[in-house]
C-alpha cells in the first residue's frame, strides 16, 4: 500500500538518494538545495508563507511505515 504525505526534515537522506538517482531540475543532486526545499515545503503546509509562496514537497511511501518520523 502507498502513501502520500508531506516531506519532513527526516526525510533528506533518503529524498537526497533519489535526487542522486534521477538530477532533475526539479529534484536536484544538492543536499543544500533539497533542505531549502524541505523548509519551504514546511512553512507553505504550516502557513507561515503567503498563499501565492506557497510550494509543496511530498513523499511516496511504500508499506506500513507510512507514519511521519520522529
Amino acid at each position: 500500500m502507498f502513501t502520500l504525505r508531506e516531506v519532513f526534515p527526516d526525510d533528506l537522506q533518503g529524498l537526497h538518494a533519489v535526487a542522486a538517482h534521477l538530477n532533475t531540475v526539479n529534484l536536484p543532486n544538492d543536499r543544500g538545495v533539497l533542505e531549502g526545499l524541505i523548509d519551504h515545503s514546511r512553512r507553505s503546509f504550516s502557513g507561515q508563507l503567503d498563499v501565492f509562496k506557497r510550494e509543496y514537497l511530498f513523499v511516496l511511501l511504500d508499506g506500513p511505515t507510512s507514519s511521519a518520523p520522529r
